[in-house]
């Protein structure tokens, strides 16, 4: 089963901020799945407690998704993003690697 993380990246202000969101193994379509949720739940780092408006853009393909949050007087920008682990030393170190 395949290894995934979910990133976020806050784009408010001058100082690019980057996160893990999750963890987890999978199938591409369970991935996928968990990655629209958290879209469209808003629970990420960063985001307003509770908005006024969330609006959320996917990326073509299923792997991303911009979401824009609107608060009383701010709005905040977070692209959601899922990657999938393809590398790891341990492999290689443990006689793992199939590719």
């Amino acid at each position: 089963m395949a290894q995934w993380v979910i990133t976020a990246e806050n784009h408010e202000s001058e100082i690019h901020r980057f996160q893990t969101v999750k963890k987890f193994e999978g199938t591409r379509e369970e991935a996928q799945a968990q990655l629209r949720a958290i879209a469209e739940s808003g629970h990420v780092n960063g985001a307003p407690y509770s908005p006024k408006r969330r609006m959320v853009f996917r990326y073509g393909g299923e792997d991303a998704y911009y979401v824009r949050f609107y608060g009383k007087l701010s709005r905040t920008r977070i692209v959601l993003r899922l990657a999938e682990l393809v590398y790891d030393t341990d492999w290689a170190d443990k006689g793992e690697l199939t590719q």
